[in-house]
C-alpha cells in the first residue's frame, strides 16, 4: 500500500488521533500495537463476545492483544464510528483555530487538536505533507532521534526430527562480520509461554538489516540457513516448513523499527522533541525518555493525554515548548 500513516481513531470536532506505529494512548484509551513484528488493530466487531473475560481482566497472557482487547472494551461500542480503520493520511494542515487533515481516499477530517503517533519513520519522510512545515526548532532536534532497522527471521521446523538448536533462551552467535544474526532466540525455551513451537528467530539491526531489507525472502532463507548448518551441521538442519520475515524499513507505513535518542541530548532539545506544535501534539516511543521500548510509548501517550485534555479544559498554549514540564512528566 502507498502511503504513509494510517488514520485509526477519529474523534471529530475535538480530537484527531493519527497512527500506525507503536502503542498509541488517546485519553487513557489504548488504539494500536506493534511490536516485534506481529501488528494487531482494534477491530470494529471487538465487543461482547469478546469482552466476556474472566474477572482478573486478562483475555490473552501470550501478547499485546490482550491489552488491545481489555482496553477497547472499555472505550469502544459496538461497530463505534469513532473508530476509522484504512485511511492513509496525506496532509495534515493546522492553524491557530483548528486542524484539518486530507487522506488518500480524499476523506477530510477536522479537529481542534491533532495527536500523532505514527512512526518517526514516516513523519521523516516527507510522505506526509505539513502545512506550514513543521517549525525548525521541532526538525532540527528530531534530527537527534534516529529510526532504525530491527529485522527478523522466524524458523518453523518440522517436529520430526525436532529441535538441533541450543536449548537456551538467546544463542549468541560470532563471525567476523558486525551484526551478521548476532542474536538468536528460541522460542521452545522454558522462558516462553507458548511451549513446542520449534521455531528460531534470527535477529540483525542496523546495516545488516538494511542489507537483508534490499534481499528477497529466498536468498534470505538461503543465506540462514547455511549459517545454521556451518553451526550445527547439515545433518542436524532439516528445511523449515514455515518463514516469516519482518521488513519494517521497506514498510511505507513505518519505514522503521524503533526510535533511538542519539546519547548526550539536552534537556532543552529533548523538550523540544517532546513539544506540540501549535495544535500538533506528538507521541511515541520517539518523544519518550524509554525510546525504543513499547512502555515509553504508553508513557507518551498518557503524558500527551493529559496534556491535550489540560489544553482542552482550561485552553492552555498548546504550542509552548515550556508548558509539557507542568503537564507531564508523570508516570503511568
Amino acid at each position: 500500500m502507498a502511503g504513509s500513516c494510517m488514520l485509526t481513531f477519529v474523534r471529530k470536532h475535538r480530537l484527531l488521533l493519527m497512527a500506525s506505529f507503536g502503542v498509541a494512548f488517546l485519553l487513557i484509551m489504548y488504539v494500536e500495537v506493534v511490536a516485534y513484528g506481529i501488528t494487531v488493530s482494534v477491530r470494529k466487531d471487538i465487543h461482547a463476545q469478546e469482552c466476556s473475560h474472566n474477572s482478573n481482566g486478562k483475555t490473552n497472557k501470550n501478547g499485546f492483544e490482550s491489552v488491545i482487547r481489555n482496553i477497547a472494551c472499555e472505550v469502544l461500542e459496538e461497530n463505534d464510528e469513532r473508530l476509522i480503520l484504512n485511511e492513509v493520511v496525506r496532509s495534515i494542515n493546522y492553524t491557530d483555530c483548528g486542524v484539518i487533515v486530507e487522506t488518500a481516499s480524499g476523506n477530510i477530517y477536522t479537529a481542534e487538536l491533532a495527536l500523532l503517533t505514527f512512526s518517526l519513520g514516516v513523519l521523516k519522510s516527507g510522505s506526509v505533507i505539513f502545512n506550514p512545515v513543521l517549525p525548525d526548532w521541532k526538525v532540527d532536534n528530531l534530527a537527534s532521534v534516529r529510526f532504525e532497522n530491527y529485522m527478523s527471521i522466524y524458523l518453523k521446523f518440522p517436529d520430526t526430527p525436532g529441535q538441533f538448536w541450543d536449548n537456551t533462551l538467546y544463542i549468541l552467535h560470532a563471525h567476523e562480520r558486525r551484526g551478521f544474526y548476532p542474536v538468536w532466540i528460541n522460542h521452545n525455551s522454558h522462558a516462553m509461554s507458548i511451549k513446542g513451537t520449534n521455531i528460531l528467530q534470527l535477529v540483525t539491526f542496523g546495516e545488516e538489516a538494511n542489507r537483508l531489507s534490499n534481499i528477497d525472502d529466498a536468498e534470505i532463507i538461503k543465506e540462514v540457513m547455511e549459517v545454521l548448518r556451518q553451526v550445527y551441521s547439515k545433518e542436524n538442519v532439516s528445511e523449515p516448513v514455515d518463514v516469516l520475515i519482518t521488513r519494517w524499513k521497506t514498510d511505507p507505513l513505518y519505514q522503521g523499527s524503533f526510535a533511538n535518542v542519539e546519547p548526550g541530548i539536552s534537556k532543552a532539545a529533548f523538550s523540544a522533541i517532546r513539544a506540540p506544535v501549535g495544535r500538533l501534539f506528538f507521541a511515541g516511543d520517539a518523544y519518550s525518555e524509554f525510546d525504543g521500548y513499547v512502555v515509553g510509548s504508553a508513557i507518551s501517550g498518557v503524558e500527551n493525554a493529559r496534556w491535550i485534555l489540560r489544553t482542552l479544559s482550561d485552553g492552555t498554549d498548546a504550542g509552548s515548548v515550556d508548558g509539557i514540564k507542568s503537564a507531564t512528566h508523570t508516570s503511568l
